[in-house]
This record gives structure tokens, C-alpha cells and sequence, in this order.
């Protein structure tokens, strides 16, 4: 899939709305100015400009915005995209002036809906400037909360727990910083044995890493954070004889997921666990089946837990019940989506040819296999990018009699429940897997990133980019070809087509791009390397 040919179409009410189009969503912009027409966008000056909301130029189309040569336009890039946006903003230029251009090396979103005071409320974004100095701010005003310093990059995301955010590297050294001011509060090392195996994860009170030497999970009590009892967070490692004995246990290599209560994820044995995330202790393991290594992170949404196999899609209590599995094509592979009912998900087909090896755990993409089929060296291709709904069904209340009569409203209306059923429905579409990736899902829209890149660098001079300090992680070695958002019909996986347009964007100017899917706030997210950030909200 490519970015369609758009044309040079704007209709005269867009003509008078493209600057009012700007509303409902954050934008960041500086530089010369930009002008296309009657259309200006003049160089920010560090304040914040009340937006103007219409639904006019939306509503009649996408505003083609052609680039102009020299100019930082990336207001144009992002003024046709079907997405709200208003005057506030953050720019690296208006917060760093007199020290010269600093380029942005990571860019996060992390949910925060415990900052207070409430004028301060909501998401926090947290950039990296390559001088390894941090700006967090409020992604609901954009207003700067702290600034800090880190001692270096690392290779892991940053994590947060209730009152820390923390920086691990691949050796099990960590950076801690307090999350309200910016302060470096701790840094050290985790201790022999205690080396990642996998990106860790946090919840209020702990930051939880899956451990390689000894193929264990531990929980670090974030000893700044308290639970309601008042009590220090404790420090606990599974498996062990306190929280539950485990021969079988195996190394994790795919990253958990964790909230308040409990910690879940697959270990190599292919059983998804369950444990306490206050205290370790096991509560339930869930057998994920026998072929080849599960590839896809767990999933938590509305206390249901969903995980890729080899050949089925599994959605699971947090009991570790089996509610429904629904049968793929091939392994699941790389991100599930779920929101509003709708689980998105890649899918891969499976080809193989007959390995010289004779040897029964021969190492193979998919995992290790039994002796029952050594033989089979497995690879595969990219199959399908699939959309199922969850099946529910209405329960009516009862009023806890012994021949308890439906619940009514006022009206005299029956009161129902919703509950989940033992499978979904059946398939909703279909379309290729190009590596694409669900950004961000809308009553009417699917915002979803197709990339494609390659590594033009050797051995040796990735090895002196590394000892630079300039790349950090595996991923910072790629070099975009292509960076394609477009906006797909939610019912039907076609790309939105309007006025013989397709909504097709080239972001490859936004070298970050999150999304964010709370109910009340779904938004994107884009960063580029020099410093701007802007916030589209979904306008429907």
C-alpha cells in the first residue's frame, strides 16, 4: 500500500475554514511562516493561542496542504488528517532557546490520571533531547512540569510506577527519578542474576523485570510508593518457595502486562501465568498450546486478557479461564488491538523445508520443538491483518428474590447486564498484512501506520554509531523507506476514500507517532526530531 496521488482539491467553504480547522487538538509549530494561499500560519512565540472549533471544513473534506521547499510545514502535513486540533502546544525552540537545535531521541505517553492538582491532570509526555536532558509536560495544556537529566540512554522504555519513573538498562542498572519533579531519587544496579530478559514493566507499586539467568520474574517495591494499607511495597521473585514452586518455568522473552492487582505473562513454556503483583504469589497458569513460542505481548482490556498463539487467538479471565478462542490462518504475530468490542490483529502463514539437523530442540523462528517433528525448519510470511468483534450477551437483573423478577427502569423497561459470552462472532474483515499497525480506533475511523525500512549500516560502523552514544537500541539502526498513515473504514478495513481521495498521509517527517485510546481522550500523538509536538484529538 502507498500514499495516493491527492490532488489540488479545496473547496471554497475549506478555503475560509483552514485556519479554523485547527481545533480540538494540540498542535506545536514554529519557523518561518507557512503560507499556501490565503492560508498563514505565523512562527510560534512560546504563548498559547485560543483555538477556533468548526466542523464545517472537516465535514467537507480533506484539505490538500502541498509542501513548500525550505519551509517547516508540518501544520500543512497535518491539517487534512480527520482529527481535531486547537493552539496548544509544546516546541522545542520556544523551551530551549540560546542553546542551539537539540534533536529528540525518545518520545512517551504515559497514562497519569493521578497528577494533581486537577489544572494539571491527565496524560504526561516525556521527551529525550539528545544532550540526554527530559522535558515532561501536561499532555492536556502542555505545560512544562519539570525538566531533568539523565546519566544516559538505556535500552528498555521507561516505566512508571505511582510515584518513580525509571530507566533500566540491558546489564540491570537503573536510573529512578522522582516522577512529580524530575529528580534523580536513585540509581544502582539490580545484582547478578538480575539482568532483563525482556522489556520490564510497572504498575502503581512495583517495577516488575523478567529476569534471564536464573529464568525468573521479580518485583522491585518501589519503596516511594504506598499501597492503601500503608504498607512499603515488598520486593518478591517468582518462582520461588514463597510465592509458588514451578519446575517447569521457563525464561521470558516477551514483554508482561501488569496493573494494580495482578501481573500476567507467557513464559517460553507457552503457559500464560497469573500472579499477584503485590506479592508473587502464583494464581493461575494457562496452557497456550504446544507449538512453537506465543509472539504476540499479552493484552489487558476490560479484565479480559488476550494472547496470540501459534493458531489461535485466546481471550482469558483473570481466573485464567479459557472464555473463547477463535482460530487463525497461522501464529499470531506482533500487536493485538482491542477497544469498543473490536480485536485487531496480524496473522502469518507458515512455510517450511527439511533442516540437515537431526537435533530434537533444534532452535527455530517459532521456538524450540519436540523430537515428535525436529525436522522443520519453519518460516513465514506476512498472511493476514483480521478484525473480530467480541461476542457478548445481555443478562437481566434480578432483584435477589427466590423467584427473582427482572429489574425495571422507571419506564417499566427490563435492566440488563452485559456479559461476556464463550466466542466471538464471526470474522468482520480481512485485508493483507503489510506490518501494519493500529495507532488509534474511532466510532468511524481506523488510524493505522504502515512502515518499511532497512539497516544500511555495517558491523563495524554499527558497533562505532553504539560506542558514540548516538544508537542505543536495535531499532534506532533503521532507516524508513516508507511511513504511511491512512484511515481505514471500521466496518469494512477500506481505506476512507473521499472526492476520488483516499486518506492516505506521508508522515515520514514524524519520527514518533503514539497513540492514546482513553474513552474521553483519544488522541495522536506526533513528534518530530526537531522539537514539535502536536495532539490530534478523534473528531468522531
Amino acid at each position: 500500500m502507498r500514499p495516493s496521488t491527492r490532488r489540488a482539491w479545496l473547496p471554497p467553504l475549506a478555503v475560509l475554514a483552514v485556519p479554523l480547522i485547527l481545533s480540538g487538538c494540540s498542535l506545536i509549530f514554529g519557523g518561518d511562516d507557512v503560507v499556501e494561499g490565503d492560508v498563514s500560519v505565523n512562527e510560534f512565540d512560546g504563548e498559547n493561542e485560543a483555538g477556533i472549533e468548526t466542523e464545517a471544513a472537516i465535514d467537507a473534506g480533506p484539505v490538500v496542504a502541498h509542501r513548500l521547499p525550505g519551509k517547516r510545514d508540518y501544520v500543512n502535513q497535518l491539517i487534512e488528517l480527520p482529527l481535531r486540533f486547537d493552539a496548544e502546544r509544546w516546541h522545542l525552540d520556544a523551551n530551549e532557546r540560546g542553546g542551539g537545535r537539540l534533536e529528540v531521541r525518545e518520545f512517551y505517553v504515559f497514562r497519569d490520571v493521578r497528577r494533581i492538582p486537577s489544572d494539571r491532570s491527565g496524560d504526561t509526555i516525556l521527551v529525550v533531547l539528545e544532550d540526554n536532558s527530559m522535558y515532561a509536560f501536561s499532555a492536556m495544556n502542555f505545560t512544562v512540569l519539570w525538566k531533568g537529566l539523565l546519566d544516559q540512554r538505556t535500552r528498555y522504555l521507561p516505566q512508571m510506577t505511582g510515584s518513580s519513573i525509571y530507566f533500566v538498562d540491558e546489564h540491570g542498572n537503573y536510573q529512578k527519578f522522582n516522577r512529580e519533579t524530575g529528580e534523580l531519587s536513585d540509581k544502582g544496579y539490580f545484582g547478578v542474576g538480575k539482568r532483563p530478559s525482556v522489556q520490564p514493566v510497572a504498575n502503581d507499586t512495583h517495577l516488575v523485570i523478567p529476569t534471564s539467568h536464573n529464568a525468573s520474574v521479580t518485583g522491585w517495591g518501589d519503596t516511594d510508593s504506598f499501597v492503601a494499607t500503608s504498607l512499603t511495597p515488598t520486593t518478591w521473585t517468582y518462582p520461588s518457595y514463597l510465592t509458588g514452586d514451578e519446575r517447569d518455568f521457563r525464561m521470558v522473552t516477551i514483554r508482561p502486562v501488569a496493573d494494580v492487582e495482578g501481573l500476567f505473562f507467557v513464559s517460553n513454556n507457552n503457559y500464560l501465568y497469573g500472579l499477584s503483583a503485590q506479592t508473587g504469589d502464583f494464581r493461575f497458569k494457562t496452557d497456550l498450546g504446544r507449538v512453537g513460542i506465543v509472539r504476540t505481548p499479552p493484552v489487558l482490556h476490560d479484565d479480559i486478557l488476550y494472547v496470540g498463539g501459534s493458531s489461535q487467538l485466546f481471550a482469558i479471565s483473570r481466573s485464567g479461564e479459557i472464555l473463547w478462542t477463535y482460530t487463525t490462518t497461522g501464529p499470531v504475530e506482533g500487536q493485538i488491538y482491542v477497544m469498543d468490542d473490536k480485536v485487531y490483529f496480524n496473522t502469518m502463514r507458515i512455510t517450511g523445508d527439511v533442516l540437515p539437523s537431526t537435533d530434537p530442540y533444534q532452535r527455530l523462528p517459532l521456538g524450540r520443538v519436540t523430537a515428535d517433528n525436529p525436522e522443520m525448519d519453519m518460516r513465514f510470511v506476512p498472511d493476514q491483518f483480521c478484525c473480530i468483534t467480541i461476542g457478548r450477551t445481555r443478562v437481566p437483573l434480578y432483584d435477589g428474590t427466590k423467584n427473582p423478577p427482572i429489574k425495571t427502569d422507571d419506564k417499566g423497561n427490563p435492566l440488563y447486564d452485559i456479559d461476556v459470552i464463550k466466542a466471538p462472532r464471526a470474522l468482520d474483515w480481512v485485508i493483507d498484512n503489510q506490518g501494519q499497525r493500529v495507532l488509534l480506533k474511532t466510532k468511524k475511523y481506523l488510524f493505522v501506520l504502515y512502515e518499511e525500512w532497512e539497516i544500511p549500516y555495517n558491523d563495524i560502523e554499527k558497533e562505532e554509531m553504539r560506542k558514540s552514544g548516538r544508537v542505543i537500541r536495535d531499532e534506532e539502526f533503521r532507516v524508513y523507506t516508507k511511513r504511511v498513515l491512512q484511515v481505514l473504514d471500521v466496518n469494512t478495513g477500506e481505506v476512507i476514500n473521499r472526492a476520488g481521495d483516499e486518506w492516505s498521509w506521508d508522515v515520514s517527517d514524524f519520527p514518533f507517532i503514539v497513540g492514546s485510546d482513553k474513552d474521553n481522550d483519544r488522541a495522536l500523538y506526533f513528534c518530530t526530531k526537531d522539537g514539535h509536538i502536536f495532539k490530534g484529538m478523534a473528531t468522531d
